[in-house]
């Protein structure tokens, strides 16, 4: 084929999303005729009453829940059928079944949003399997919070964080004694590292499973060591000396209190606690999570670790001895901030981060992070000096996306604060809030997603489904999602008003970087 029989590159890029969506309206076939399947396979042919008489039979097709609690029974050799239609091993086919049944049956409302193509199936399978421990109120419960969510098309990074978070609040006493399950599996062991001929390496692979808190600390420690010894050996050489270090405590805490190794007596006693090491740990509250109060009530969310219970928060900021608490101001993202600079303030940039949550180019998966270094560049929509270094004029790009919209020809605008639209060199047009991107413009704060001409009940399983002629939900199911809908309104971050407000003493700027 020629340069010129080929098609244009916004041809391909339109096609290339066709093709995305025929696959995800097939996907949607295929799970609302498991839905159906699991109906028609709801009995088994065997006669109870003379069950006893045929031994065989005790041996036979039974019915199971392959759900969790609040599902139906389906016929066992269900699997053996699904498996070879869609071409999967039987115990992949029970996976799926399983999930569509706990979707179905105890998550109404992402159901309904799976059937409308509100929400990638693999997204709501991996909700499902996240929330199968769950008691059938407490899911009932997690499905509502969440449906405001879903309807903001809220990216997947943030439904699978979001649905953590509700779990444990969902149910805290299950979620500490899961905690306490997976601290006894805690374990260190050794395995020694063999050359191809089987002659010792002289080095030895060190395999451990901690409490986070401890894993973090532990982290930190290395850090501060490795920063004491050879700086001509690589990073990742030294923190693992530092940890063959800590098998003898007096020498570390000597290297890290700074004391020359000839001066013994200043080796600290066994019962001094050193100061080792300050690590940032940044923990999301809300007003309850400390008070333990309200209906659904957690420990918070630590940043890069996800959800935490109180016991483990408590663990976490309870030893005066070696955690320092700091509290952070909060933060109004209604509240304009803006400076008169090139380079944002930790503050601003502190901002920015809370309210994009990560970066804002389309279908973006990397996430912002307020302790530690993220990788992410904070960009000026319109750039500077033309447009100001502001909470409503920068957004989080990652270094190649940031190259793309300077050099790329990829252009974006910021309509209002945290909402941004995109246009590609191939003629792509997206829409990016802080819940997600989307192919349409995003309502106005307080309204709800319009449905697409061609959104729902796009193809024959879906529209015989959701007409009723592949399984009825119950009334209560429908009321539950007709309700929600009308309840739960899409919201963002409202545009900021007023005059831009400088502080004092603006910092030295330096020249923009070339990207």
């Amino acid at each position: 084929m020629s340069v010129i029989d080929l098609p244009s590159r916004a041809e391909v890029m339109a096609a290339l999303g066709e093709a995305r969506l025929r696959q995800r309206r097939a996907e949607i076939d295929q799970v609302a005729l498991i839905a159906t399947a699991a109906d028609a396979y709801g009995w088994v042919d065997v006669d109870p009453a003379t069950a006893a008489e045929a031994p065989s039979v005790l041996h036979g097709e039974r019915l199971l829940r392959m759900g969790a609690e609040g599902t139906p029974e389906v016929a066992e050799f269900i699997c053996l059928e699904v498996g070879p239609a869609l071409r999967m091993s039987p115990d992949a086919a029970r996976c799926l079944i399983r999930d569509v049944l706990n979707l179905r049956h105890r998550l109404p409302l992402l159901w309904a949003a799976v059937l409308d193509d509100g929400i990638e199936v693999k997204i709501a399978r991996a909700v499902a399997r996240k929330t199968g421990e769950l008691g059938v109120e407490p899911c009932r419960w997690l499905d509502s919070m969440l449906a405001p969510l879903v309807a903001q098309r809220a990216s997947s990074w943030k439904i699978i964080t979001t649905v953590e978070d509700l779990v444990l609040r969902a149910d805290a006493e299950l979620a500490e004694q899961k905690r306490q399950e997976k601290l006894r599996s805690r374990h260190v062991h050794l395995a020694p590292v063999d050359d191809a001929d089987g002659v010792s390496s002289g080095v030895t692979d060190l395999f451990a499973r901690l409490e986070t808190c401890d894993a973090v600390r532990l982290d930190g420690t290395l850090d501060a060591l490795a920063d004491r010894l050879d700086p001509e050996t690589g990073r990742d050489e030294r923190r693992a000396r530092a940890l063959g270090l800590l098998a003898d405590p007096h020498s570390a805490s000597r290297l890290l209190s700074d004391a020359p190794p000839d001066e013994p007596e200043q080796v600290a006693p066994a019962t001094q606690v050193v100061p080792v090491t300050t690590v940032n740990l940044v923990v999301h509250l809300r007003p309850t999570d400390l008070t333990g109060t309200g209906n659904h009530p957690s420990g918070g969310v630590w940043e890069k670790h996800g959800p935490q219970t109180r016991a483990a928060l408590t663990e976490l900021l309870g030893n005066p001895a070696t955690t320092m608490v700091r509290v952070q101001p909060v933060i109004d993202l209604n509240e304009p901030i803006a400076v008169t600079t090139y380079r944002p303030t930790e503050r601003l940039g502190h901002a920015v981060r809370l309210r994009d949550g990560g970066e804002v180019f389309p279908w973006s998966s990397r996430r912002a992070a307020t302790a530690a270094p993220d990788g992410l560049d904070l960009d000026h929509s319109t750039p500077w000096p033309h447009g100001t270094t502001s909470l409503d004029n920068l957004g989080l790009l990652s270094r190649r996306s940031h190259r793309a919209v300077t050099h790329g020809g990829f252009s974006v605008e910021q309509v209002r604060s945290g909402v941004f639209r995109w246009r590609t060199p191939a003629g792509q047009t997206w829409w990016t809030t802080p819940h997600g991107t989307s192919d349409r413009p995003p309502p106005e704060p307080g309204q709800l997603y319009a449905a697409a001409p061609d959104q729902g009940r796009v193809s024959t399983a879906t529209s015989l489904r959701v007409a009723g002629l592949l399984g009825v939900d119950p009334p209560e199911t429908v009321a539950r999602i007709t309700r929600a809908a009308h309840e739960h309104a899409w919201s963002t971050t409202a545009e900021p008003g007023g005059r831009l407000r400088t502080p004092p003493a603006p910092p030295t700027d330096a020249t923009p970087p070339p990207f």
